[in-house]
């Protein structure tokens, strides 16, 4: 119920009202389903040609689906935080593949590679760093001291380029010249390597690794598209670089919404790490530096990330609220899987694990369900290394539960195997040793100790549930799960428009 009410909030919110009420195909504990609804799911399991008796029974199947649903929200298990995180993540999925208009990996990899061409300096880069690594758990201190050791280094250079080299050999954990690709390095080191020309350096800067200053000595061409196509698509599927490959999204959410970024304000929390001006505006919705600083504190990074980050951020939620109102389809997609995880949810605590007396009890009830067809044996084939042996056993176990014959016969085998034990429940074909000593059959071949006997008796239906254990469960947990159901159809109330029904999918 906690989702159902979040969303049409939020509906309610960005949404002007619909011109005219859905007709109501059921009333169900309070609760009304829409002919829409009803539909949706109808067609979404390809059942819209269903008529009279057929389509009748679905709508049985599906009004026992929502009375489950009805159950589990009355529970609670809607606000339980696994499953809302389930729904929010589902709903987040959803609302990228509206965003990304459903296009194929391919599309995306074009339209990649083609603002990547028309970006200053794209292809490849080779740079030399001045870096020191950060732990992801790093204190402010350890932070804020690597700073101020290369700010100083940085001030260094800057008074003296040629340093460069040997900073590198006095404080550089990574001395390796590389070459770096526009399509596959983070964005954040991209920005700064591709934006320089040849000996140029840059500021200190923080990536997910650590504090770099890189140097840019050496560029080339951009590799053709065919040849970079393939490991487009593995970063868009591994979703590796998130704020790369969502950057044609973003810049085409930018142009649909206006966005207008004031220049000063933004060059204000570069420098200061706030503002309290406006920072940009969406549609004539104004983002400010106080909704920015709000973002910052619960997401640490460098500021020119922090900006992006909060920038793509603003407008995925204001492009959100807009799907919502204009893909009405979207509430029914969230719907449908809410419903299938609450009504899986409830059919499994329904089900859940009986104790031994449970099954035992159910057992004893309905003992006949379980005769077998054929007699079986019931105990043990016992192989021994001679007469003497087996006699001396035979003579233990008489008097001894079945269950504890394995570890009787444990002081036997101490230095050598005198006693080899194969117990259990046996039909004839189970086991020829058995066979020939339990059921009279023919002799089987020598077992694998010379004097062999059975231990137990011919039955011709189970003693106890644990001797037909997996059936008795399965039968106990269908009782039970149909018990559930039962009750739960006496105890809510539903009412079906027969006139609504009539013109599901034919109006």
């Amino acid at each position: 119920m906690f989702f159902s009410l979040l969303f049409s909030l939020m509906i309610s919110l960005f949404c002007p009202p619909t011109p005219e009420a859905e007709p109501i195909l059921v009333h169900l504990n309070g609760k009304t389903i829409s002919r829409t609804e009803f539909e949706y799911r109808l067609n979404k399991d390809r059942k819209q040609n269903l008529k009279g008796k057929e389509l009748k029974a679905y709508l049985e199947g599906y009004v026992l689906e929502q009375i489950k649903v009805s159950a589990a929200e009355q529970a609670g298990l809607d606000t339980l935080p696994a499953v809302r995180n389930l729904l929010a993540n589902y709903r987040k999925q959803l609302i990228g593949q509206y965003i990304t208009n459903g296009r194929s990996d391919e599309d995306k990899a074009k339209e990649l590679y083609d603002i990547k061409k028309q970006q200053k300096g794209t292809g490849e880069v080779q740079v030399v760093q001045i870096f020191q690594p950060l732990s992801q758990m790093a204190s402010s201190q350890v932070i804020e001291a690597n700073k101020l050791r290369l700010d100083s280094i940085y001030s260094a250079l800057q008074r003296n380029p040629k340093l460069f080299g040997e900073m590198i050999k006095r404080f550089s954990a990574n001395k390796d010249t590389i070459w770096i690709a526009s399509l596959d390095c983070p964005e954040i080191i991209e920005r700064h390597a591709f934006s320089m020309n040849i000996n140029e350096f840059s500021e200190p800067f923080y990536s997910p690794a650590g504090i770099h200053i890189i140097k840019v000595i050496g560029k080339r061409d951009i590799a053709p598209y065919e040849q970079v196509l393939p490991e487009l698509i593995k970063q868009i599927n591994n979703n590796k670089r998130s704020e790369t490959t969502n950057g044609p999204i973003i810049e085409r959410l930018k142009r649909e919404m206006n966005y207008m970024a004031d220049n000063e304000a933004m060059s204000e929390v570069r420098r200061n790490g706030e503002t309290v001006k406006t920072l940009f505006t969406l549609d004539g919705k104004a983002y400010t530096g106080q909704d920015f600083k709000r973002f910052a504190n619960v997401h640490p990074m460098e500021i020119s990330a922090q900006i992006d980050a909060f920038v793509a951020k603003s407008l995925f939620d204001r492009e959100s609220q807009k799907i919502s109102c204009s893909h009405p389809e979207l509430e029914l997609q969230l719907k449908f899987y809410k419903d299938e995880l609450l009504s899986k949810e409830e059919d499994r605590i329904a089900t859940t694990a009986p104790d031994s007396v449970a099954l035992q009890n159910f057992f004893l009830k309905n003992q006949s369900n379980y005769r077998w067809s054929t007699p079986r044996f019931n105990g043990a084939l016992f192989e021994c290394a001679d007469k003497k042996t087996a006699k001396k056993i035979k003579k233990i176990l008489k008097k001894q539960s079945q269950e504890d014959w394995d570890k009787l016969i444990e002081p036997f085998n101490k230095t050598t195997e005198r006693i080899k034990l194969t117990q259990g429940i046996f039909k004839v074909g189970d086991n020829a040793d058995v066979d020939a000593l339990a059921f009279g059959g023919p002799h089987a071949t020598a077992t694998e100790l010379p004097y062999a006997f059975v231990l137990g008796k011919k039955q011709k239906s189970p003693n106890d549930y644990k001797d037909v254990k997996e059936k008795v469960r399965d039968d106990y947990q269908k009782y039970m799960k149909q018990e559930w159901i039962d009750h739960l159809r006496t105890t809510t109330k539903v009412e079906i428009s027969e006139e609504v029904l009539k013109t599901v999918n034919n109006h």
